[in-house]
């Protein structure tokens, strides 16, 4: 079986992000936000929002 390859078409910007990207322009920035925890965090706010709600 073989795999069809995706044509993706992208527009100026994303061209020239990927431009960007693969001439070694962009870098990776550090960044101190734990997102699992916020995503964990959010996810117990809306459960006692609903619960007081109903």
């Amino acid at each position: 079986m073989t795999k069809k390859n995706k044509i993706i078409k992208l527009d100026s910007y994303e061209e020239e992000i990927l431009e960007a990207y693969e001439n070694g322009q962009l870098k990776v920035s550090e960044t101190s936000a734990d997102y699992q925890a916020i995503a964990s965090d959010t996810l117990k706010k809306n459960k006692k929002c609903k619960e007081v709600t109903e």
